[in-house]
């Protein structure tokens, strides 16, 4: 009798770790493909926007008029610019344009850009007039 007991124990012993493994992996397979690998967030990179009210060609500095005044916007050969979405180049800069992109700024609050991007500014559709009911030679 003893020799039956003592059978009788190992094998619940051995049916109960063998179904550790496999409990311990359904779950943990039930997790990661319900759960999505979340995303990765960058850090906010500086940035500048405003409207150009001057261009340097000599110094490649704009003079830029932003929400907290005027700054300048230095451009180097590193610096990726574009207009309207196309490449281009310092001297497609012009007064009125919008310049934005990223960059370094310094203690002076002037920016060495690493992008800048140059946009037209959409022009306000003109305000339509409703025209008159035309009026009939009724009966």
């Amino acid at each position: 009798m003893k020799l039956t007991t003592k059978i009788c124990l190992i094998l619940i012993a051995a049916t109960t770790i063998a179904s550790l493994p496999v409990s311990a992996q359904s779950t943990n397979t039930t997790t990661t493909t319900t759960n999505a690998t979340p995303a990765v967030r960058r850090a906010p990179r500086p940035a500048y926007r405003g409207k150009v009210s001057a261009a340097d060609a000599a110094s490649l500095t704009l003079t830029v008029t932003g929400r907290q005044g005027d700054f300048k916007v230095k451009v180097t050969s590193k610096t990726k610019i574009t207009k309207d979405g196309q490449p281009a180049t310092f001297t497609d800069a012009a007064q009125g344009l919008i310049a934005s992109g990223q960059g370094k700024k310094d203690a002076d609050g002037n920016w060495e850009a690493t992008t800048l991007r140059l946009t037209t500014p959409k022009t306000a559709a003109p305000a339509q007039t409703p025209k008159a009911p035309a009026s009939g030679s009724g009966q």
